[in-house]
């Protein structure tokens, strides 16, 4: 019977196309399991969020299919910011980053620009909370320098999905403007990201 309802789920999929298959006849086919299986699969998954090996029916093999597939999906939907592109507005750098609204930890990146506001190289600087021990002004500049950078773009993402700044973040964010100024790369920006929306620091003139 399983075998039967996996290869219904691997049909729909020919004859439909992956665009018109549910999640769990999405999961059949990725996980090469029963219909039965990934109907099952599925409700646990939504009431677990992420924490997948939580779930002893997956396993770890099955857990790590899980979140390379969901990474992938992220990866292939990204609005990026196309090559030699100036970086002009924040809704640009929110497009690239809007993907990190469904985070469950803080990432913080630093975008590392030329003398043109074209982005060189994108940093992670850290995941975590955003604190001073974290987001430390080394870990930010290092590779601005190393990369002979113009300026920087932050952003970082809001796991709540309010992105309204709070005082850490205003405090990290000044602080970084202060070590920018004694390096010479200008701080040009830090965008925060939440659920379909964001706040850059420069708009609400908080930079």
């Amino acid at each position: 019977m399983g075998t039967t309802l996996q290869k219904y789920c691997a049909e729909r999929y020919e004859r439909y196309g992956v665009e018109n298959l549910d999640a769990p006849e999405l999961l059949s086919v990725a996980l090469q399991i029963s219909l039965v299986s990934a109907i099952a699969l599925s409700k646990k998954i939504g009431d677990n969020q992420r924490d997948y090996c939580t779930i002893a029916e997956i396993g770890k093999a099955k857990a790590k299919q899980i979140e390379a597939i969901l990474e992938l999906t992220k990866i292939v939907m990204r609005e990026n910011i196309p090559a030699n592109s100036a970086v002009n507005n924040s809704r640009l750098i929110y497009l690239e980053y809007k993907y990190l609204a469904s985070e469950q930890k803080e990432k913080f990146f630093a975008l590392i620009l030329d003398s043109k506001n074209r982005i060189i190289k994108r940093e992670l600087v850290s995941i975590g909370s955003l604190n001073f021990s974290i987001v430390h002004p080394r870990e930010v500049f290092a590779p601005a320098i190393q990369n002979h950078a113009a300026s920087i773009i932050l952003v970082h993402n809001h796991p709540g999905g309010d992105p309204v700044p709070s005082q850490d973040d205003i405090s990290v964010t000044r602080r970084l403007v202060e070590v920018g100024k004694l390096v010479g790369i200008e701080v040009l920006d830090h965008i925060i990201i939440g659920n379909d929306c964001y706040v850059s620091f420069l708009e609400q003139k908080l930079i």
